[in-house]
């Protein structure tokens, strides 16, 4: 209905623009006209008042409404890829070096003809791009420096412009020049709304079949690649896009005779494996720590579903395929051997970590802040590359794994999840079947099914209408959740799953990972819920897994002491379970 109703006011505009003007014309006339030219047996207007209508005006309106789809869609694709509602093709730099390459073949006669005029726009939006991210450390994961970068880039090619126009134009080519950038569509014929509207149209597919990715996109950078898009190579195609469309929506060039300095003048042309039953083990680094209940080699865990791990009901399940019987083949073996990484500038955040995550476990990742729990976690879901050391899936080096595919077998929730787009939260749930669509095709009942039922799990299934600038920040740590089971991996690393939840949604959720039968990885900072639902622990502390095993083994008074500076008394509830009390040890 909202589509309808656009387009009919679209249609109303376009017809009430053309009657505009020194000529007296009404929407009628303007229908007629269309009509016949279309082949309607109607009766013509005058031939004066033809020409006026449909080979004067309306090209112009036409060509005016295609710039303002042009620019409108790479507006919104800037927005999404650089996460900033301010990012547009003007504040990025892409119009003004589309700008300094047309001018330079305008003015300095580099080429003939309109292919050489879309060609210098669009090589002057590339460069002008490329600048932009040559100026924020070819990185766009800060939107800030992403703009700040744009507006120099712009300032710089719009000197550029000047430059060119000041030292290689007369007075009659510097006119016409101004009046091209100022966007005259006073000489627009057919041949240039035909050439615009095919270069839009190419951008619209484009940016249409990447329509997943840019929401993608807006959740960042990382939360894009664990959802299977391949960051680069999509940026590429869309940036391409949007420097061909603000060609396209550059389609105001005058086709006045511009006059060079160097000839005389030309017309301008416009332009799945199985779990196993055998106790499983969560392994420690190679590094040493005596008397901190650290255990050499493997250590053993129950897996998940089995009797003695507490709190949880065995029945429940996270499941997202199905039949039970399907459920024995998600869990799969992670591991990570040797890993180093640091942000550079002399910082060391892991060294040297080695883990064996068992198939079907429940692992907790304990430490203090700062430690490298998150880092861990996006390394192990392979968002980013270890720096030395390899992270293995069913020991195969993951990232030998296409990006789709690993993001198939492996759902990474972040430790915030926010974005300025207003999307609902049914929509934010099915981007995690991104993965799992055509390569071209959109989502299908399937897929809205899954979500749906990760919603359910979640018990936000109410919200599902609701939009995600509406939802607290519990509201939302549930639909990232659920966000994150409806990509229906074999894996799940979550980076503090219970932030922002109120108790009873804290052990909710820590009872749903706890009986489900994937592989689950989980940044945790309550030790006493981690020493209730994980099968085993690993604590990070000063960029190496300190202790790691089950939690009735590692979470000793001692080690709690060393690495929280904390005091601890630890007893065993009636399942077996270490309870946990916590006191301070001194001042802060």
């Amino acid at each position: 209905m909202v589509a309808v109703a656009g387009s009919a006011a679209l249609v109303l505009s376009i017809a009430v623009a053309v009657t505009l003007g020194s000529a007296d014309l009404a929407v009628a006339d303007v229908a007629r006209s269309v009509l016949v030219h279309l082949g309607l047996p109607l009766h013509p207007l005058p031939p004066l008042q033809d020409g006026i209508v449909w080979q004067l005006r309306m090209p112009r309106v036409l060509l005016a409404v295609l710039v303002g789809a042009g620019l409108a869609v790479c507006g919104a694709v800037l927005q999404a890829l650089t996460g900033n509602p301010l990012a547009d093709p003007y504040l990025l730099g892409i119009s003004s070096g589309a700008s300094t390459g047309a001018v330079a073949v305008l003015v300095l006669g580099v080429g003939a003809g309109a292919f050489a005029l879309s060609g210098g726009a669009f090589l002057g939006s590339v460069v002008a791009f490329a600048t932009v991210l040559a100026l924020a450390g070819r990185s766009l994961a800060s939107s800030t420096r992403v703009v700040l970068a744009g507006v120099a880039a712009s300032q710089l090619f719009g000197a550029v412009t000047s430059l060119v126009v000041i030292t290689s134009a007369d007075a009659d080519a510097t006119r016409s020049v101004t009046f091209w950038l100022l966007g005259s569509l006073a000489a627009a014929d057919w041949t240039a709304v035909l050439a615009c509207a095919a270069v839009v149209a190419a951008v619209l597919a484009a940016c249409w079949s990447a329509a997943l990715a840019l929401d993608a996109f807006a959740f960042g950078q990382e939360a894009a690649a664990a959802l299977g898009v391949p960051p680069a190579r999509t940026q590429l195609l869309l940036f391409t896009a949007t420097a061909l469309g603000r060609r396209g929506a550059g389609g105001r060039e005058r086709r006045d005779r511009l006059r060079r300095v160097d000839r005389p003048a030309r017309r301008a042309v416009p332009r799945g494996r199985r779990a196993p039953h055998a106790a499983a083990g969560v392994r420690a680094a190679g590094r040493g720590v005596p008397a901190l209940g650290r255990h050499g080699g493997a250590v053993g865990v129950r897996a998940p579903g089995r009797a003695g791990r507490g709190g949880h009901r065995g029945g429940r399940g996270a499941g997202l395929r199905g039949a039970p019987a399907a459920q024995a083949d998600l869990a799969v073996t992670v591991d990570a051997r040797r890993i180093r990484w640091s942000p550079g500038r002399g910082v060391l955040v892991l060294d040297g970590i080695d883990l064996d995550v068992p198939a079907g476990a429940f692992v907790g990742l304990l430490g203090p802040n700062g430690s490298g729990k998150s880092t861990l976690l996006r390394l192990l879901a392979g968002v980013r590359r270890p720096d030395a050391g390899t992270v293995r899936l069913d020991g195969r080096d993951l990232h030998s794994l296409p990006r789709r595919a690993a993001a198939r077998r492996i759902a990474l929730l972040a430790q915030e999840s926010s974005t300025e787009v207003d999307m609902t939260v049914l929509d934010a749930v099915l981007l995690g079947r991104i993965p799992h669509r055509a390569r071209w095709g959109p989502l299908g009942g399937d897929d809205v099914r899954r979500a749906e039922h990760a919603l359910a799990l979640l018990e936000v299934a109410a919200l599902r209408d609701r939009r995600w600038s509406e939802l607290s920040g519990g509201e939302r740590q549930r639909v990232a959740i659920a966000r994150a089971l409806a990509q229906d991996p074999d894996v799940l690393l979550l980076d503090e799953p219970t932030n922002h939840l109120d108790v009873r949604h804290q052990l909710a959720v820590l009872e749903l990972l706890a009986a489900s039968p994937r592989t689950v990885v989980a940044a945790l900072h309550d030790v006493g819920l981690a020493a209730r639902y994980c099968d085993g622990v690993a604590v990070l502390h000063e960029g190496v897994v300190h202790a790691a095993g089950p939690p009735a083994a590692v979470l000793t008074p001692e080690l709690l002491e060393k690495v929280y500076g904390v005091g601890a008394e630890v007893t065993t509830g009636g399942d077996g379970r270490p309870r946990i009390d916590l006191t301070p040890l001194g001042a802060w």
